[in-house]
Order: C-alpha cells, then structure tokens, then sequence
C-alpha cells in the first residue's frame, strides 16, 4: 500500500507473505478500505491498518465504494458483492444470473443509486461486459438499449465505472483491440464513438469536463472539454477526445508479416486465452513494453532475428 502526502510516494504497508491487493476506497484520511485476493479487505484508522473479517476467503475482491462509512459495497469473483453496514461486511444476492459472472468495479451517486461494471463467461467462448444497478432495496441486471442481447455487452468486458451524477455515469472496457466507452444518462445506455486502440481499466473525473481514463499499453486519456455527440436514442455529453500514442512495433509482425497465420493465431491466442486472466494480460503487458526493443535488435541482426523467430515457432506448435 504506497501513500501520497501531496509531494512524494511511500511505501505504507507491505506484507511478508505474497498478498496482491486490487482495490481501494476512503471516506476520510483517517478512514481508508483496501481489498484483494481471498477475499482480504483491511481498514486504516489514521494510525495502522488492519484486517477486517470478511464473509468472502476464497474469491479474490477487485473493487470497492461507499456512499458513507456505514454504506459501503465491496465486488469480485463469482458475482460477489459485499456490504458493510459500519458494523460487520455481509453477503447481498444478485441472483442466478450473476453465475459465471466477475464484478471488478463498482461506483454511485448515492447509497440507493449503485452500479457494478464485469463480465459474464455464460457463453462459451465469449465474454460479455455486464452492468449491475442498485435502488437501495435490491439489485437487477441493467438492459443496455443498443442492439445488444439480454443486456450483455457482447464481446468486450467492462472494467471501470464512474459518473459525474446519477444521470451521467460512465464505464469502461473494451477489447486489447478497440477500448470501449459506454454512457447513461438517466434513461438510456449508448456506446460512445471511438478510436482508443486498446481496453480501459478505469476512469475516474472531478467533473463532467475534466474526466481520465487508463487502459492498456501505459495510457491515459483525458477528456478536458464537454463536447454534444448525438446518437438515435438521445443527446450526450461525450469524453472520447484522448491523447494516447500510436501502437508500438509489433516483433511478431516484423517476423510473420502482419497478414500471415501465425501472426493470426498468436493474436487469437492473446485475445482468447491470455487476456482471460491476470497472469495472461501480465504477460501482454511485457510482451508490449518490449517489443520496439526487440524490432529495433532483429532489424539490425538476421541471426537473431532468426534465434527469435525459432522461439515463437516453437510456442506456435503448442498453441496449434
């Protein structure tokens, strides 16, 4: 847990066993939630932190929002979602329909007006981005109106949600191919137009004109200015203006060509398998912080582009 006291970075807690934490809220300096693998949500009082007792010990916990200090929600694995009440943390039922579902965020504009943002693997072979609401009573699986099937976003995940107020709430997804912006405005869910190259983790904003978004590949987009898009269901204020880079080289397009088999099977092996969990999207990573080191080596040096290319031919056959 690293802490920013308005000029540097520290390092505030760290444990001596392997613990990965993935999510963090705070009412106050003196009251601040983290949560994270098996279930692990810890509290800190403006002295120390401290482990809670959680209803969850195997699922892993992704993200956390509270309204109050006596209404918070924690979400995760298995369509988990968690309620602290200022006393004790409590399971809340989504239903049957959260089977095969993973919640990795959740955000509201107040304790009886909460969306969870995740993905549902009820269809084989295909993820599908899928947004929870809560009216202060009980929870239902939003319908999103554009053309998509049983309210599912289907194939992209969402990752990240955020609003400027309960008619204004963003979330945020996508595919390691095209990044997805999706927008409520109090009556309708639409998909934003736009151009970002990879998927968002989260957004998060000060306003409706000052919002950023992290995805894929180091970036982050900013949205400084309100712009009117329209669409056939209604008008919005749209945030896909972005500053990101163009895409790195690619040392498997430098090898295969960028139209070839084995740069479509890797790329299917990437989007299917390794972007499923994240280990696999770990290693995405690193394969897309190094490979311009990488073109740069193979363009000066046939026979190490040829030791590389003896490498992936070998993961190829496994794959295949």
């Amino acid at each position: 847990i690293l802490h920013f006291n308005g000029s540097e970075w520290s390092l505030m807690r760290q444990t001596k066993e392997p613990q990965t934490l993935y999510g963090v809220w705070g009412y106050s300096p003196n009251d601040v939630f983290a949560v994270g693998e098996s279930g692990i949500i810890l509290r800190f009082d403006g002295e120390e932190w401290s482990e809670m007792e959680s209803p969850e010990d195997y699922w892993p916990l992704w993200g956390i929002w509270g309204s109050s200090p006596d209404n918070i929600f924690a979400v995760g694995h298995a369509g988990t979602v968690l309620h602290y009440d200022g006393i004790s943390w409590t399971s809340m039922n989504l239903g049957s329909q959260a089977l095969g579902t993973v919640l990795y965020s959740v955000w509201g504009s107040a304790g009886n007006d909460v969306y969870v943002v995740g993905e549902s693997g009820r269809y084989v072979n295909q993820k599908a981005g899928i947004v929870y609401h809560y009216d202060g009573l009980s929870w239902s699986q939003v319908m999103l109106d554009f053309s998509l099937i049983d309210g599912l976003y289907l194939g992209k995940s969402l990752y990240g949600v955020w609003g400027s107020s309960d008619k204004n709430v963003f979330a945020v997804g996508g595919v390691l191919y095209g990044g997805g912006i999706l927008n409520y405005n109090g009556g309708t869910w639409v998909e934003l137009e736009s151009e970002i190259p990879s998927f968002l983790f989260d957004i998060w904003g000060s306003s409706l004109i000052d919002i950023y978004a992290v995805g894929f590949g180091y970036r982050i987009l900013h949205s400084s200015e309100s712009s009117i898009m329209t669409t056939s269901s209604s008008t919005i204020q749209s945030t896909t203006s972005t500053t990101c880079h163009e895409d790195d080289p690619c040392c498997i397009e430098e090898i295969y060509g960028e139209v070839s088999e084995g740069a479509e099977l890797l790329r299917y092996f990437r989007d299917t398998v390794l972007n499923q969990t994240p280990e696999g999207r770990e290693l995405i990573r690193l394969y897309y912080q190094w490979s311009p080191v990488i073109v740069r080596a193979i363009e000066a040096d046939d026979e190490f582009k040829q030791e590389i290319k003896e490498m992936v031919d070998e993961v190829l056959g496994i794959i295949e």
